[in-house]
């Protein structure tokens, strides 16, 4: 997802003792690197920050030895080059000073979230066929890309794909 380039990156923020009801430290990096092509960071979206072994907060559980170590933090705010994110840790661990070397995807959706979604989909296609519709109403964004993928692949001037288009399902 992003490499980051320790020499342009910066801690803006070092540690802080927690605040109120916070029960961690705190510190903001600004994070400078080479953001691959196709990743879809988001401000307030989740990544996970590499650390190079051994990772500064220690082995993680399950991890196999001389793993790098992982943790999860939000963006804060997303920039051209790169982003701003808040790291925490706990009592227990000493201040480190080291950037960590990536960020890479965080964790899929909620289940919850997907299930919502299909339920959803679902709905607007038993609604179609109920009004005697062979096919889901085209403002349903899920069904606009099952039709994109499979119009994609017809060859260009096939029978299928001129009768598709005739009939109005591309």
């Amino acid at each position: 997802m992003m490499v980051v380039d320790a020499e342009k990156s910066e801690v803006e923020e070092d540690w802080q003792a927690p605040v109120g009801r916070q029960r961690k430290h705190r510190r903001r990096l600004r994070l400078r690197g080479g953001i691959a092509p196709g990743s879809s960071l988001k401000e307030g979206g989740d990544v996970y920050l590499a650390y190079d072994y051994p990772p500064p907060f220690g082995p993680q559980r399950g991890a196999a030895p001389g793993a790098r170590g992982a943790m999860l933090v939000k963006i804060l705010e997303l920039h051209d080059d790169g982003v701003t994110i808040e790291e925490t840790r706990s009592d227990d661990l000493p201040e480190y000073g080291r950037l960590p070397v990536a960020l890479t995807p965080g964790p899929p959706p909620r289940p919850g979230a997907q299930k919502q979604a299909i339920e959803e989909w679902g709905r607007e296609l038993a609604a179609a066929l109920d009004q005697g519709t062979s096919q889901p109403t085209p403002s349903s964004t899920s069904c606009d890309a099952c039709r994109r993928d499979w119009w994609a692949e017809l060859p260009r001037g096939s029978r299928v794909r001129r009768s598709a288009r005739r009939s109005g399902r591309c």
